[in-house]
């Protein structure tokens, strides 16, 4: 209830202009003039064909020019959503960031790159990661030209942030999902004479990718498109997700085996597979929880998620099943795929229709 009342003071305070603000007095004011939703919990799972890849190598230099990339990543250099970057304000914030920089370093992506990096560890304090109110995903989060006038952040606004800065400085970045958390991916191409491969990298805030080494997880999915991609996707409702627990199960068996396994579950029946990360090659099952709060009179909502599907490495959704809690029932529909040629990858979603069957009586 606690947790529920606190995302509906924040929401407010969206609305009110005072993102983030801490004030205890406005927090106890918010929650006794509101109290008109209910919280439901579903878990999602997915079965998925896995692997690891090695990391990528970043060069001592790569082009910072627009003619220099590949006609395929050009689309991640143009404005995003909710960015506002024209706006001169952000101009002179992002011009401070490389103002002790060389003209020689300000030419190299890799140095910029890593200015931005900086910029937001040091820079910008991370913010409790709520579950914030919003009529689709993206309104629940400041802008980036807020979050540094504010100076904090939660991890999808630092990644937000991160983007729209890398894509100023002529780097094409994009959103992307990794290790169960928000990432961004920039794209860097070397001088010839290195002998490394244009490639994407990873940023990320966590610092959980910096600690790794040797193969990894790839991405689970990454924006095709400029526009802004989150992981659960709304909208015609003003509710709040969170993610509440994940657990990853990888398995050494055959698909065959990984198929009947799953069967089973959707059965009810509980497997009893114990994790083994060490695997290069696996089938992995993930389990999901979200809590999400809803407006009592609600009687159907759909939302969309992202399954993990990497079309460049061994990493694909084989199966999926969701699970509702309470006096409500969820339908997956059937699965979209997004593309963009000459791009690379595909968004594949599910959109999965809750009814909720008994409206202003629904239980956790």
């Amino acid at each position: 209830m606690i947790k529920r009342l606190i995302c509906l003071s924040i929401a407010i305070f969206i609305a009110s202009a005072f993102i983030f603000s801490e004030s205890p007095d406005m927090i106890k004011q918010t929650i006794a003039s509101m109290d008109n939703t209910e919280t439901v919990q579903f878990t999602a799972f997915i079965l998925i064909q896995g692997g690891l890849e090695k990391k990528t190598i970043v060069p001592n230099f790569a082009y910072r020019q627009l003619k220099s990339y590949p006609l395929k990543v050009r689309e991640f250099l143009k404005n995003i959503q909710y960015s506002g970057y024209s706006k001169a304000d952000f101009k002179l914030k992002a011009e401070e960031i490389v103002a002790t920089m060389t003209d020689k370093s300000k030419k190299n992506a890799v140095l910029v790159a890593k200015a931005v990096c900086d910029y937001i560890n040091l820079s910008i304090t991370a913010s409790p990661e709520l579950a914030i109110s919003g009529l689709t995903q993206a309104d629940c989060y400041a802008t980036p030209l807020n979050v540094i006038n504010i100076g904090k952040g939660n991890l999808i606004e630092k990644n937000r942030l991160a983007v729209q800065l890398l894509r100023y400085f002529d780097i094409p970045a994009r959103m992307a999902y990794w290790s169960d958390h928000y990432v961004v991916q920039y794209f860097l191409k070397p001088l010839e004479t290195e002998k490394i491969s244009q490639a994407w990298h990873i940023m990320d805030f966590t610092n959980q990718y910096d600690k790794l080494e040797g193969k990894i997880e790839p991405v689970s999915w990454h924006a095709v498109t400029a526009k802004e991609l989150y992981n659960v996707n709304w909208k015609g409702e003003t509710i709040s997700l969170d993610i509440t627990k994940v657990k990853n199960t990888h398995m050494e068996i055959t698909e065959g085996e990984a198929l009947a396994l799953f069967t089973n579950l959707e059965r009810g029946n509980v497997y009893a597979m114990e994790d083994n990360p060490t695997l290069t090659r696996y089938y992995l099952l993930k389990e999901i929880t979200y809590s999400m709060n809803i407006p009592k009179s609600l009687n159907k909502l759909v939302i969309e998620l992202i399954l993990p599907f990497n079309e460049t490495q061994p990493f694909k959704t084989l199966k999926y099943y969701v699970k509702i809690y309470g006096n409500a029932k969820a339908i997956c529909k059937r699965t979209h795929t997004m593309i963009n040629p000459p791009n690379r990858g595909i968004v594949y979603t599910l959109p999965v229709e809750f009814e909720f069957l008994d409206a202003g009586k629904v239980k956790q």
